[in-house]
């Protein structure tokens, strides 16, 4: 599916990364490159899945059992050179000094461009790509480091990025000495009892296996189909209020005036602009947004889904307001799945692509909009959290226990299978014609579907202070570090015998190439509790002066009872 997504959609479902570093030091410009690319060459060194490309097999094409001509596309992960300087060399052909060609980028018009050309990655080559924009020179003597990652969706997944990037950010701020000597480890010639790295596990071999005989495995799954066909759908929900009076349909996006073309490839249009969108609630908003978890007892991911489905319950009835409050629809929020919690517990590794399953959305009921912002989000929040809690590890087992009295792994085994059915149906519902399998999952008994499609999708990943600064806990407070040493020189001159260096996260942004009709809200806690939603949208499909309305409500609207709301 994603592979399809990247071909035939020009990079449909990429998953592109911002990371921003502070750097300090007395490296010069080209020993600060140097030092990027034995991280770099390190890094993919030690996470195969980003030396990885999808190509077709020398044999051609097959037939396979229900007459559909495969391809044969697969994933082939590249081996290790011999040596660190061909496995440097490998890895540069995925790096790209912007430098070379722009004296100055500003990153956000940079990863417009990125996302609205053709695909910037090669799939024949790698699935992945790191653009190294200019330094950019702050008030106090150190520099901003802006990094575009960019990787194909069949590698990795948005928690994965959330490895991933720190972890980069810990090999950078490794000695150069240490990363070329480990480079040298991971390139030498191995005897067979050293292993390499591993891959990842393959998903299927981490699912709970099903007790019993080939019989009954194969009933288990038969009685999970008849669940899914006679299962009650959810009720209909209201179209995403931010819709074009008159959607672009695929194939009339936007061409980009060529800002980047020695980078970029402006010859090809994808079928549709993929736009970004933020919203970051004041300190005092934030401190309502929290106040209203406390208050609920529920956590902040459900308060976040909360404040997205009253934000656009909100526009909904300003742009419609001849429409009665009976006639409303509820709100469903659909939402990406991590199945880790569910794996078997040997998998106790930090996340390294795995893939999201699909949600079946979560309602929210449309509420008077003559009640307290207060109130409406505290009821919004509950409804929220009991919602969510269906998917949590305790309830999933707790639902499990004595059922068949095969104790409390089956919640989670069925959870597992009805992500599984759910998927293959959604690849083969999403491949092209050509692509598709002719896989009919149900049989004859068709999933029972939802009447509409969600509103718009929600996740909430937590705090982006934890998730960045984990892996480099060890190294102390950067600023502190850097307190009483002499203003860095990064860029300029330096002595190579008494140069340092050090790179502290400023900032991250993660998107992703939409799908049609897509509008993907992103939520987060940054330094201070400050709350953030980044959206990816769907440009075709969802008016920009409306996006900014939603942004600017978004930001605003948990402050238009205060201070008299009892949050």
């Amino acid at each position: 599916m994603f592979d399809c997504d990247g071909r035939k959609f020009e990079g449909r479902a990429d998953i592109h990364g911002v990371l921003t570093l502070k750097v300090k030091g007395r490296e010069t410009r080209e020993q600060l490159r140097e030092r990027i690319r034995l991280a770099w060459a390190n890094f993919r060194a030690q996470h195969p899945l980003t030396r990885a490309n999808a190509s077709k097999l020398l044999s051609g094409p097959t037939v396979d059992g229900v007459g559909k001509v495969d391809q044969q596309r697969y994933l082939v992960i590249k081996p290790l050179g011999k040596s660190p300087e061909e496995n440097l060399e490998d890895s540069s052909a995925t790096l790209v000094f912007v430098e070379d060609f722009h004296g100055q980028v500003d990153p956000a018009d940079f990863l417009k461009h990125v996302e609205n050309t053709g695909r910037a990655i090669d799939p024949s080559q790698s699935l992945s790509k790191l653009f190294v924009l200019p330094l950019i020179k702050l008030s106090d003597g150190a520099f901003q480091l802006p990094l575009v990652f960019i990787f194909a969706h069949q590698i990795t997944d948005g928690l994965t990025m959330y490895n991933w990037l720190p972890h980069f950010s810990q090999l950078l701020n490794q000695p150069q000495s240490t990363l070329l000597t480990t480079l040298s480890h991971l390139s030498s010639p191995r005897p067979p009892t050293t292993p390499l790295p591993p891959l990842p596990p393959a998903q299927e071999d981490l699912y709970p296996p099903i007790p019993g005989s080939p019989a009954h495995k194969r009933w288990s799954w038969l009685l999970r189909r008849i669940q899914r066909h006679t299962r009650r759908p959810l009720p209909p929900a209201f179209p995403n209020p931010l819709t074009r009076t008159q959607p672009l349909p695929p194939g009339h996006a936007r061409r980009m005036s060529p800002s980047y073309p020695s980078l970029l490839n402006y010859g090809t249009v994808p079928p549709l602009n993929t736009h970004r969108a933020h919203a970051v609630l004041s300190p005092s908003a934030s401190r309502q947004f929290h106040a209203v978890a406390r208050s609920a007892r529920v956590s902040l991911g459900a308060t976040a889904f909360a404040l997205v489905g009253l934000v656009m319950q909100t526009l909904r009835a300003s742009l419609h307001p001849s429409e009665g409050e009976a006639a409303r629809a509820d709100f469903i929020g659909s939402f990406p799945l991590n199945p880790r919690a569910f794996l078997l517990s040997e998998y106790a590794g930090p996340a390294d692509s795995l893939m999201l399953g699909f949600s079946a959305g979560l309602v929210l009921p449309f509420l008077p909009l003559g009640k307290p912002v207060g109130l409406r989000m505290r009821v919004l929040a509950r409804r929220a959290q009991a919602q969510l809690r269906r998917y949590q590890r305790r309830e999933v087992r707790i639902r499990g226990k004595g059922i068949g009295g095969e104790g409390k792994e089956k919640g989670a085994r069925e959870l597992l299978q009805d992500l599984y059915l759910m998927t293959a149906e959604r690849s083969e519902m999403l491949l092209g014609e050509e692509e598709r399998r002719g896989w009919v999952v149900q049989g004859g008994y068709p999933a029972r579907g939802n009447p509409t499609g969600a509103t718009c999708g929600v996740s909430w990943v937590g705090a982006v202070d934890a998730l960045m600064r984990g892996p480099m806990a060890a190294r102390g407070d950067e600023e502190g570090k850097w307190k009483d040493r002499v203003g860095g020189t990064v860029g300029g001159g330096g002595d190579e015998d008494q140069r340092e260096f050090e790179a502290a996260w400023m900032d991250v942004d993660m998107g992703v190439r939409v799908r049609e009709r897509e509008f993907l809200v992103g939520g987060s806690t940054l330094g201070q509790d400050r709350v953030s939603f980044a959206v990816s949208y769907d440009g075709n499909a969802y008016d920009e002066a409306l996006v900014r309305k939603w942004e600017e409500k978004m930001e605003t609207i948990l402050l238009e009872d205060a201070p008299n709301s009892r949050l």
